[in-house]
């Protein structure tokens, strides 16, 4: 981000650390990790659901629409 200054640089790496917390959360079996985890999902998938719509509303190829819920995953 420092370098270029696009902000979507900076929330990739944001949302690659989210996952990867959450990857590492569902490792155990109870605790907070596990709500942790569950909501990174839950919010991943409330993500996804808003790309989608969004891509039938402005009417984008559906080959563009997968590979943006592809790197949103």
């Amino acid at each position: 981000y420092l370098e270029s200054g696009a902000i979507a640089g900076l929330e990739r790496a944001k949302d690659q650390i989210q996952r990867q917390s959450a990857l590492e959360a569902s490792r155990y079996p109870e605790g907070p990790e596990v709500i942790y985890g569950y909501l990174n999902k839950v919010e991943t998938e409330a993500q996804n659901l808003r790309i989608l719509l969004n891509g039938k509303r402005l009417s984008l190829p559906e080959e563009e629409i997968k590979e943006r819920m592809r790197t949103n995953a």
